[in-house]
């Protein structure tokens, strides 16, 4: 009696995957959000919608669009498990209006196939039909497994409802080897729990039961719970069609505790109405009034008419049986109004039965008060008498109601011209408003050319930067550099030079981030150059020392000026060409060092490039490489990036692990 199709075709396409840029701390939020409000679709309605609408916050903040058309999609996702679906349709919309043709075609699909969806809930099966078809077309082509899937297990759902069974069931069989295949243990459960229902249409309620019991194995495997909850209230119909009802009421009471510990309170609301139906097939006519009230209390307050419309034509068939016929009728005239209101079928002829025998009881029930009367023609009489007093009494109060009508007349008189002088006042502010409004909008207008101006100058900066960063490295050396700057310019940078006799590399990270640390890195790269420019061959240790001392000069660093901590932590090398012995130096910067003989940590002073009130001549390392050796410079960017399960940073030991996984990778290989 109150089966229904369950499987919900949603798309979350390419996941992750679909995004390219950089990655920051709010986008890998948005995306994280996006995917749990997906992940939560069948377990937790309430917490997807809540990571739905975050994601789509910070999709807007970050300005990403194409992450801002997936979260829009997502939260028309929960409005619409939430069957809100004019709510679901219009973000669909607004997801579609935003796609741009450089993203995913997959995406605009799975946003057509979900519109599909509500095609289908709405009954309009012909157009959710047509679009079905044109998205699973396109997902055969793209060899996508798991979609094509659940397209057709949602053609299968559609065929069920327009009660073509035997398509129903070859389609939900296609899906589930489509569902196998993908190893999609959710969509394999609704499609065992689909042909169960299926089954009880042919009445073959041996084989519902088996594909029921399959799919609550599934759910209890997977923690679905309201999915689980729902293979209980179906068992429950099909016992009671076979007339277990003890099995049946048993069955039920899971589910409908399951439900009122927080599971769907649409399926709750439909369990009531099971419950009141098998509680009148017991004999229990109070219960199952008790339980239908409650189910019709559920559907009102959260706007299921579909459940009301079954609740009110069960009610009147209760009521009808009970023989109270006014609250029969009352139950049906709800029941037709709210069919009207949804454009579906008339009132069957229940109704005019009904009426018909309601006013029978009725006209009874009132030639039983005249026959206690003690004489008809008195009663007339008297009818005639009330007559003519009624008629004087209507006639006064029609005066009454004439001197009534006059004083309004004149008393909105008034309030028009009250009323006209308001609206003068109105539009006197109306226009105030306007002229702010616009003000407002030219300095919006004049920010934003402001921002795009300013955003132009740190481009422009970021190639002089990179012009200026110009290097020389022997061409037998294999090497690779990985920089990933958080704003559009940075304080680290590369630097290198080769002479006849040695290769030079040095890595250095200079305060402040953004603009201002570009500007140091600026400093310190030109006067790395003079420094090696000065003379053939310079030991590392002199240049760090040359270095100190130029940018302190540049500064204006002195002992009087102990505030002051700009400067840089830089790690230097050279290596001899010949002999492969390396030279190092550096400020609170290491090198790590990988050959035959194993893991090797050189570690810099603990000063840096800059003012320090201990300061200390810099120290020299010397190390003979032995064999195939691999050598790796670096700031506390990378020992500060996020590890695997972007829970926590790196850190040096994080970071080591990390090294120790790809130094025997090809060079190439690493970067990646």
């Amino acid at each position: 009696m109150f089966k229904k199709c369950i499987f919900i075709c949603v798309f979350l396409l390419g996941s992750i995957g679909l995004f390219g840029q950089v990655d920051s701390a709010l986008y890998k939020k948005t995306k994280k959000d996006i995917k749990r409000a997906f992940d939560l679709l069948y377990l937790d309605l309430d917490s997807a919608f809540i990571y739905a609408n975050n994601a789509l916050k910070y999709a807007r903040s970050i300005a990403d669009e194409e992450l801002e058309v997936n979260a829009l999609r997502v939260v028309a996702m929960v409005y619409y498990s939430h069957t809100k679906y004019d709510s679901a349709f219009n973000y669909y919309n607004l997801a579609e209006s935003k796609f741009k043709p450089y993203m995913d075609s997959s995406l605009i699909v799975s946003i057509i196939a979900n519109k599909a969806n509500i095609y289908a809930e709405t009954h309009q099966i012909e157009k959710a039909l047509l679009m079905y078809q044109e998205v699973k077309e396109h997902y055969e082509k793209v060899n996508d497994i798991l979609n094509v899937g659940k397209i057709t297990a949602t053609i299968a759902n559609l065929l069920m409802y327009t009660e073509n069974y035997k398509e129903a069931m070859i389609h939900f069989d296609e899906a589930l080897d489509y569902f196998v295949e993908a190893d999609f243990h959710i969509g394999v459960g609704i499609t065992y729990q689909n042909k169960g229902l299926v089954f009880s249409e042919f009445e073959e309620y041996d084989s519902a039961k088996y594909y029921t019991y399959k799919a609550t194995k599934i759910y209890q495997e997977i923690g679905s719970k309201n999915l689980l909850y729902e293979c209980y209230g179906n068992l429950a119909d099909f016992l009671t069609a076979e007339q277990k009802l003890d099995s049946a009421v048993y069955y039920l009471d899971k589910a409908i505790e399951g439900f009122e510990e927080g599971g769907s309170v649409r399926d709750l609301s439909v369990s009531y109405l099971r419950k009141a139906y098998l509680s009148d097939n017991l004999g229990k006519k109070l219960e199952a009034l008790r339980y239908l009230n409650k189910s019709e209390e559920l559907a009102n307050r959260h706007s299921f008419p579909r459940i009301l419309i079954d609740a009110y034509s069960y009610a009147h068939e209760i009521y009808k049986d009970q023989g109270n016929l006014a609250k029969a009728l009352e139950s049906l005239e709800k029941y037709r109004v709210l069919k009207d209101s949804l454009h579906q079928v008339e009132l069957s002829s229940h109704e005019t039965e009904l009426i018909a025998e309601y006013s029978i009881a009725k006209r009874e029930k009132e030639i039983e008060l005249l026959k206690t009367q003690d004489n008809l023609n008195a009663a007339l009489i008297r009818k005639q008498q009330n007559a003519m007093i009624a008629i004087g009494l209507l006639a006064a109060i029609i005066a009454v109601i004439a001197i009534s009508v006059l004083r309004r007349l004149r008393s909105k008189r008034l309030a028009n011209q009250l009323l006209s002088e308001k609206n003068e006042e109105i539009n006197a502010q109306n226009e105030e408003i306007r002229a702010q409004s616009e003000e407002i909008i030219k300095q919006n207008e004049q920010l934003v050319t402001q921002k795009e101006e300013i955003t132009d100058s740190i481009n422009y900066a970021r190639f002089i930067q990179q012009s200026i960063f110009t290097t020389q490295i022997d061409d037998t050396i294999k090497h690779f550099r990985y920089n990933k700057p958080k704003d559009i310019v940075s304080g680290d940078f590369f630097w290198s030079e080769k002479t006849e006799n040695y290769q030079y590399f040095a890595v250095a990270d200079c305060t402040g981030h953004g603009v201002p640390g570009a500007f140091m890195s600026l400093l310190g790269f030109t006067f790395l150059n003079q420094v090696f420019n000065q003379q053939n061959d310079p030991p590392v240790e002199q240049m760090l020392e040359v270095l100190r001392t130029n940018i302190k000069k540049a500064l204006n660093h002195s002992g009087n000026n102990q505030n002051t901590k700009d400067g840089l932590d830089i790690a230097l090398i050279r290596i001899h060409r010949k002999t492969r012995q390396v030279e190092f130096a550096g400020a609170y910067r290491p090198v790590w060092i990988f050959d035959e003989s194993g893991f090797t940590e050189l570690k810099g002073d603990r000063q840096p490039i800059g003012y320090y009130p201990k300061e200390k001549p810099f120290s020299v390392h010397k190390y003979a490489l032995k064999g195939d050796a691999k050598i790796y410079l670096f700031t506390d960017g990378l020992t500060d990036q996020l590890n695997d399960d972007e829970t926590q940073k790196l850190k040096v030991k994080g970071f080591y692990e990390l090294i120790e996984r790809i130094k025997d990778l090809p060079i190439n290989a690493q970067e990646e």
